[in-house]
């Protein structure tokens, strides 16, 4: 099945600033929506304007001709958001972290459990240990698990190869382009090159130019 973000007309502001304005892309199936932008242009606002978490002053966020909002669980089961910061329970362990986000969102549990999620991130052996007693680089990972949790159409990711190694960054680009092969799609914001992706698959916004 095709699906498809339309953003039509967006505006954000931060305090009285407008950061942008009538903004209008899609994100389909099979793509990446590479944002880029300089530093207070509103790139993260914009993803978390469409993640749901930040209400625009003016546009339209529709997921497959229905509005994109946190209260339309038609656009939450098929979403999933990490931000620039994990959103993370410290005191949970990574396995509990995935549990709490599952039942969060009611997601539906699939054949992968949580321990075969994390081994996808090469992680499995931290599965156990609270969250607080692992490296920034592993507790960015336990983040990004959460991708691979239930059957996801669009990801949205800001800064997702923070505080990660070439070697994780690696793994991460792997799940993102077995997502576009599923013909998911991916709004992406980040300072660090796509090494694997076709530029044939991503499509650029950028902000603060006509």
């Amino acid at each position: 099945m095709s699906n498809q973000l339309s953003i039509q007309g967006l505006q954000c502001e931060r305090g009285e600033h407008i950061l942008f304005s009538d903004l209008s892309f899609t994100v389909k199936s099979g793509k990446v929506c590479f944002v880029k932008g300089s530093n207070g242009s509103g790139k993260t606002t914009l993803l978390r304007t469409i993640a749901g978490y930040t209400q625009p002053y003016a546009g339209k966020i529709n997921w497959n001709d229905q509005a994109a909002t946190l209260a339309n669980p038609s656009y939450t089961q098929s979403c999933r958001y990490v931000g620039h910061q994990n959103g993370l329970k410290q005191g949970l362990s990574a396995r509990e972290n995935l549990e709490f986000f599952q039942q969060l969102y009611a997601l539906e549990k699939t054949t992968d459990n949580f321990t075969s999620v994390l081994k996808k991130l090469d992680i499995e052996n931290k599965s156990q240990l609270p969250v607080r007693n692992l490296s920034q680089g592993q507790q960015r990972k336990v983040a990004l698990a959460r991708l691979l949790l239930g059957s996801s159409d669009l990801w949205i990711l800001d800064e997702p190869f923070t505080s990660l190694d070439q070697t994780s960054r690696a793994i991460i680009e792997d799940l993102m382009q077995q997502h576009l092969d599923q013909q998911g799609a991916i709004l992406l914001v980040t300072h660090e090159p796509l090494m694997k992706i076709s530029s044939e698959q991503i499509n650029v916004i950028e902000l603060g130019h006509e």
